[in-house]
């Protein structure tokens, strides 16, 4: 007989599939039964939200989507939000119901309810049941569903129950849990809601992950101790911080006093190499100034006395300028007449030689000798007008590409334009000739008289032939013609054949044409009395060549002459240019194009006469440029120097006025030294080879020398400089210039290496002092920042008892802090100790949950491999243990023994201090985390990258778990599906059973327990197994599949679930198979 509580009745209203139904449940198997898509598996997810909620909640089934409590809510067309109920009776007793259920709304609200007869709802409240089974049709009001407060009081109102709701599940699970319906407090926390959510799923075939250990683990054991562990260290942590901060400052005041020392003796040394080199520095420095205020001294002298000679030369070179300007003008006057002869004396002798050249290049071109050229020139002087109308006509017939064709048509005598228009009228007229005969010979045209003949079948005779030949010349056709006044022949075979014939002769005969005689001319070569037309054909295509070419010919001479007519027209005498072109005279004289025949004979007998004097004309004209260069150059540097002189007068500067010379002269005690000779400035410009260029010399010489204001002015303001920062130098140190400085100590030093060198020892100094400063110093920074001060800097940093006695030395400073700090080591070591012992119980704790999970571990272990727990084929469920890759157990009780040893020797500082080896070595280690990491290495632990404590207080690292199917033969298998999906029910079970056992700690706990068998007639002999075990462990089965599956009569419920074919979300009224224990 099942245990209570059992699930009496599961009832849903607008819920998918099962829109409005009571289920009411076998005490120990209930079967739903369809195909798919009818609703099945949402029982196990409807029955999984009624324990867990939506939290937790996720579904095992596989489809299309991800199904979510919302989806699960039936909608309807046009409404806002739907509502649905699910929710289960729990029998407690018999005949003694408690309701609990969750309501969900289409929008993802949901509320976890419980309806009894009582009225307090409280963590701790003992629920009263009630005696009458409550069903859907209950929740209804007018056939509608109601919202959750609207259905706390229809109950209430209709059937004097209490209904409460809860958004959160906590309390509704604290509830179920302090009432016996479910074995497990769910409320713990969120993890322990989370496997029991996973144990529920695993029934329904949702896939747990059973290939880590990590993984299982956490699905037996939770999280919860572990994290309780490391709480319970972090509140040792927390209660030990004290005495920590109290060791650290004691080890941190030790340290802090050692740095020091050490950091203010390094800094002693720097300021040491400082002053050694600031002192050089100075030195040199007031060395350097005192040398270069001497220099500068010499130098504004020097410049002074300049000013002054230059302010006296440039007065006196102005007057020499302009004297200099009046002589050179006048030297020019007397130049110029003389230059002018010369010029023209030149430019005669010039003039000769251009004649003389002109002639000698006319003999090089001729090559003959003056003699021969001279009667050139008179013979083509004799014949140049003729030449002249030659070389005209030649030019105009070159033109137009005609020159040959006049040679050729050879035109002589006079009238010439006569004889043109009448050989041009001859062209024309043999030109028509020819295209007549090129018309007679165009057979091809089938409207001549020459086709129709070649086209007889018999030969002509030489008569008939002549009249074909006439009338063809005549242009005579066989077809009318536009123009009334011509004449054709539409049938030249009536013409031909019927001839009257009178007065034949070998010359010709005349025809008689009804009337009208007409002579025709008998031909020589007849050409149609041949039968081979071929041949015929041949001869015209000869005569049209030969006649096509006489044309053409024609054509261009008729083109030519007329080009030609055109030219002689534009001719004022053309007869004079035929009779030229004709003459004797020779083709040379005639083509014959030179400058010289283009010269007059006075011209020519000229250039004929200068050659005859070329001797006489070389030696004048050298003698004539000879000359005239010279007064050219003399004239030219006189008006240049004029010029330029004249130029510059204009732009002549004066001494410019320094206001501040006698202030100079005064201040540094000047007296004059240079005495200026003037007249021998003038001798110097006068003997000079360029009388401008050494002006302009002397002149720009001075012009610097007296612009030395300056100058002046920045000599007295490095002097000054000089002086400051001499003054300053002096300032830094007097005491170290009490005695002379010896110059040539510092003769080749470089200042700026020293100051260099004195500033990076001083920044090395000021640096490594504001370290100080800024460390320890904090507060007063402002006050000694960049200051240097080093005693003071000791005093404010150092204990005051340091300084009882005077001029104490470093080493003495640190042993006072050794013996000060002695006593404080002795409250270290008890305060270590104390910290040992709590850590020494923390890891008892680890070790004691250790040992409690590799217990249950045993049992599960035992549970699985029970005969009755064997899966098809034999096969078992094994859960090893693995201690492979995972922290070894035995440091923690060889850590507990050395703490324990060490606590027996005594807290205190005792003789036997010094064989606390291991609580001495922790000493080191002031933090908790560091002591419990340090001993863990010490006591056998494998030193890791990264260890962290969270691992080593967390029981689970020490161990790792093996999750396998094996065969009778003990070999492992992957399993099939419906063996695997057993052996997790089975680990399920094993859980809750434990769950069940470590709360009750003897006997199981009360509780509705049921197992959601989906696909269940695929577990073949699987499911007996299950089922058998789940009636031992006090389970109610549902089972979920297509057919039934091994029908029990007596311990069975049936539901034979239809799928609406109106509605897919809806189904048919379930028809129920009741076992004959409900009957």
């Amino acid at each position: 007989m099942k245990n209570y509580p059992i699930i009496k009745r599961l009832s849903t209203l607008g819920i998918v599939h099962h829109q409005a139904f009571d289920y009411d449940f076998n005490p120990f198997r209930t079967d739903f039964v369809g195909e798919g898509g009818a609703g099945k598996s949402m029982i196990s997810d409807i029955l999984q939200l009624i324990c867990v909620g939506t939290s937790a909640f996720h579904s095992p089934t596989k489809s299309t989507g991800k199904r979510e409590p919302n989806t699960m809510v039936l909608r309807t067309d046009g409404k806002g939000t739907d509502m649905a109920y699910a929710f289960i009776n729990v029998e407690i007793e018999k005949d003694r119901f408690i309701v609990i259920g969750i309501y969900l709304e289409s929008s993802g609200t949901s509320n976890m309810f419980i309806i009894q007869s009582g009225n307090n709802f409280d963590d701790e409240t003992q629920l009263i049941p009630f005696e009458t089974i409550l069903g859907y049709n209950d929740f209804l009001k007018n056939d509608e569903i109601l919202p959750i407060e609207n259905l706390k009081e229809h109950i209430t109102n209709t059937l004097q129950l209490t209904c409460e709701s809860w958004y959160k599940t906590s309390n509704y699970h604290k509830i179920l849990f302090k009432n016996e319906i479910l074995p497990i407090d769910l409320s713990i926390s969120g993890k322990a809601l989370e496997n029991y959510a996973k144990i529920i799923q695993a029934f329904s075939r949702e896939s747990l992950d059973m290939n880590k250990s990590e993984k299982l683990q956490n699905f037996l054991f939770g999280e919860e101790k572990e994290k309780e562990l490391f709480k319970k260290f972090n509140e040792t942590v927390l209660a030990l911080n004290s005495d920590s901060k109290e060791f650290d400052k004691n080890l941190k005041e030790i340290e802090l006093l050692t740095d020091k020392q050490n950091t203010l003796s390094e800094l002693l040394k720097l300021k040491i190499e400082k002053d050694e080199n600031e002192q050089i520095f100075l030195l040199a420095s007031f060395n350097l100034y005192s040398k270069q205020i001497a220099e500068s001294e010499n130098e504004i002298k020097e410049k002074i006395n300049l000013y002054e000679n230059s302010s006296k030369t440039l007065t006196q070179l102005k007057t020499i300028v302009e004297q200099k300007i009046i002589s050179t003008k006048e030297e020019i006057e007397i130049i110029e007449p003389k230059w002018d002869e010369a010029y023209k004396e030149k430019n005669k002798w010039e003039e000769c030689e251009k004649k003389l050249k002109k002639f000698f290049s006319w003999l090089q071109y001729f090559n003959c000798s003056k003699e021969d050229l001279k009667e050139r020139y008179k013979k083509y002087q004799l014949h140049k007008l003729q030449i002249i109308r030659l070389r005209e006509f030649t030019e105009k017939l070159k033109s137009k590409n005609i020159l040959a064709f006049f040679i050729k048509e050879k035109f002589i005598g006079k009238n010439i334009l006569v004889q043109i228009n009448s050989r041009i009228e001859d062209y024309k007229k043999e030109l028509e000739i020819k295209n007549k005969l090129k018309a007679l010979n165009n057979i091809e045209d089938k409207k001549s008289l020459a086709h129709w003949a070649l086209n007889q079948t018999k030969k002509l005779d030489l008569l008939q032939e002549s009249i074909i030949h006439k009338y063809q010349n005549e242009n005579i056709r066989v077809e009318e013609p536009n123009n009334t006044a011509l004449r054709f022949v539409p049938e030249p075979d009536q013409l031909i054949e019927n001839l009257k014939i009178t007065n034949q002769n070998d010359k010709g005969f005349w025809i008689d044409l009804n009337g009208l005689k007409e002579h025709v001319t008998l031909i020589e070569s007849p050409i149609f009395d041949k039968e081979d037309k071929e041949e015929i054909k041949e001869y015209f295509q000869k005569q049209t060549s030969t006649i096509k070419e006489d044309i053409s010919n024609l054509e261009i001479k008729l083109t030519n002459i007329t080009l030609l007519k055109v030219i002689l027209e534009e001719l004022e005498n053309p007869d004079d240019y035929i009779l030229a072109f004709n003459s004797n005279i020779g083709l040379e004289e005639q083509l014959e194009n030179h400058e010289m025949y283009d010269v007059s004979i006075v011209i020519f007998d000229d250039y004929f006469d200068a050659f005859c004097k070329e001797k006489e004309i070389n030696e004048q004209l050298t003698n004539a440029k000879i000359n005239f260069k010279k007064l050219e150059e003399e004239k030219r540097n006189l008006n240049n120097l004029v010029i330029n002189l004249e130029r510059d007068l204009k732009l002549f500067l004066l001494p410019i006025i320094i206001d501040e010379i006698d202030v100079y002269k005064s201040k540094y005690k000047f007296t004059s030294t240079n005495n200026i000779d003037l007249e021998l400035l003038n001798i110097t410009l006068e003997e000079a080879e360029d009388y401008y260029i050494e002006f302009k010399k002397i002149y720009n010489t001075q012009i610097i020398d007296s612009n030395q204001k300056d100058f002046l002015k920045e000599l007295d303001l490095k002097i000054s400089t000089s002086n400051h920062k001499k003054n300053e130098i002096y300032s830094q140190n007097p005491n170290l210039f009490i005695e002379e400085i010896v110059s040539d100590n510092y003769k080749d030093v470089d200042i700026n290496e020293l100051e260099k060198k004195s500033n990076n020892a001083n920044i090395t100094y000021i640096s490594k002092y504001n370290s100080l400063v800024y460390t320890f110093l904090k507060q007063k920074i402002k006050q000694y920042e960049d200051t240097g001060d080093f005693s003071p800097l000791c005093r404010e940093i150092l204990p005051q008892e340091i300084f009882d006695e005077k001029d104490l030395l470093e080493e003495e400073i640190i042993e006072k802090i050794a013996n000060y700090l002695r006593n404080i080591n002795i409250k270290n070591r008890k305060l270590n100790s104390r910290k040992l012992q709590k850590l020494s119980e923390i890891i008892d704790d680890v070790s004691n949950e250790l040992s409690n999970q590799l217990n249950d571990i045993r049992i599960i272990s035992s549970f699985l491999n029970s005969e009755d727990k064997k899966i098809t084929g034999g096969h078992k469920v094994d859960l090893d243990l693995i201690f492979d890759n995972v922290f070894k157990k035995e440091w923690m009780n060889n850590f507990t023994e050395e703490i324990n040893k060490d606590i027996q020797l005594g807290i205190d500082d005792t003789l036997f201090e010094t064989l606390k080896t291991f609580s001495t070595e922790l000493e080191h280690f002031p933090t908790l985390e560091e002591k419990l990491k340090e001993a863990f290495y010490r006591t056998g632990g494998t030193r890791v990258n990264k260890l962290e404590v969270k691992d080593l207080l967390n029981p689970k690292s020490y161990y790792g778990l093996k999750f396998s199917i094996k065969s009778a033969q003990g070999n492992k298998t992957d399993g099939s599906t419906s063996q695997t999906y057993s052996a997790i029910a089975l680990l399920c079970m094993a859980k809750l059973s434990l769950i069940d056992r470590t709360i009750s700690k003897s006997k199981m706990r009360k509780g509705i327990r049921y197992m959601a068998i989906d696909e269940a007639e695929g577990l073949g002999s699987n499911f007996d197994m299950l089922y058998n075990i789940a009636k031992a462990n006090d389970y109610q089965i549902l089972s979920l599949s297509i057919n039934p599956n091994k029908i029990d009569a007596e311990n069975q419920n049936i539901y034979l679930l239809h799928n609406s074919l109106e509605d897919e979300n809806v189904n048919y009224t379930p028809v129920p198979i009741f076992g004959l224990l409900n009957n």
